[in-house]
């Protein structure tokens, strides 16, 4: 049940995130190096690319809750698992297309 209640607090703040990063382009939460080598010009899109990365760890939490709570099964992981596997595949797409690479 704990793991439920950190996941959920985990999900709240990822969704904090990505509405401050991808829809409000706060760019400035993220660290400098990671948008060193990105044009100014594609800084809207990078943060909105970004903004939806996050949210995509945030559904992810989310529905590892709602699988948790509905099933009572271990399957709750695996939802979460996967996806964070595709978050951070995308997340390194992101990276790689505006920054060059995941450091700069």
């Amino acid at each position: 049940m704990i793991e439920m209640i950190i996941l959920s607090l985990a999900g709240i703040l990822l969704l904090v995130c990505a509405i401050l990063i991808g829809g409000f382009g706060k760019i400035e939460l993220l660290h400098s190096y990671h948008y060193t080598n990105m044009a100014d010009s594609d800084s809207k899109a990078y943060t909105r690319s970004i903004g939806g990365v996050l949210f995509l760890f945030a559904l992810s939490c989310f529905s590892a809750v709602g699988v948790h709570a509905f099933t009572a099964s271990a399957w709750w992981a695996a939802v979460l698992l996967a996806g964070f596997a595709v978050s951070i595949f995308l997340l390194w797409y992101v990276q790689k297309k505006y920054n060059g690479g995941i450091i700069g």
